[in-house]
């Protein structure tokens, strides 16, 4: 009985050591060391689980491997959805600037207006459109187009209140006076 204890025993601890070398963790060499003594000393049983206990320890890499990239994909999407939010912070900051302009210079104009507040107000109207491309992705190009469609009707608006004498005059023809 004590030589099969010590064979037993004997084949636990090849079968740990194989487990251990082939990469894996304490527990999960354990338990290729009792499959190795439940299946005894034999070369084929050393062999078979000596690959096993390989195959098991690449298969829990690539795992490690594929958590590490999930990993790295939510951190980037993280950093993505941050910059974002930034972005559309400033976005907004800007066209609450703008807006606040276009309005103020709105309420200065009456029937005293003048061709330089329409300068001012055709400026920043152009300025918010030409800036859109460079504040935004397409996502939120939908949303300002329509802040700018309304602007340019608040402006239309503002515009047809001003008396004629006071709207600059567009001539047909550029060169001619």
């Amino acid at each position: 009985m004590p030589a099969k204890s010590t064979n037993q025993i004997g084949a636990f601890i090849v079968g740990r050591l194989l487990a251990e070398r082939a990469g894996l963790s304490s527990a999960q060499a354990t338990q290729w060391g009792a499959v190795l003594m439940a299946t005894g000393l034999s070369p084929a049983s050393i062999l078979l689980v000596s690959e096993l206990a390989r195959l098991d320890a690449a298969n829990l890499a690539a795992q490690a491997d594929r958590q590490i990239q999930l990993q790295a994909a939510i951190e980037q999407a993280a950093r993505n959805s941050q910059a974002a939010i930034e972005k559309l912070e400033q976005v907004t900051v800007r066209l609450d600037q703008l807006s606040d302009r276009l309005g103020h210079l709105e309420a200065q104009t009456s029937d005293t207006s003048n061709q330089a507040t329409c300068t001012e107000i055709l400026a920043a109207l152009r300025e918010l459109r030409d800036g859109q491309d460079a504040w935004c992705d397409r996502s939120a190009a939908a949303s300002i187009d329509r802040w700018l469609r309304h602007l340019v009707w608040r402006f239309r608006k503002f515009w047809t209140r001003l008396p004629l004498h006071h709207r600059p005059h567009r001539r047909k023809n550029p060169h001619s006076r």
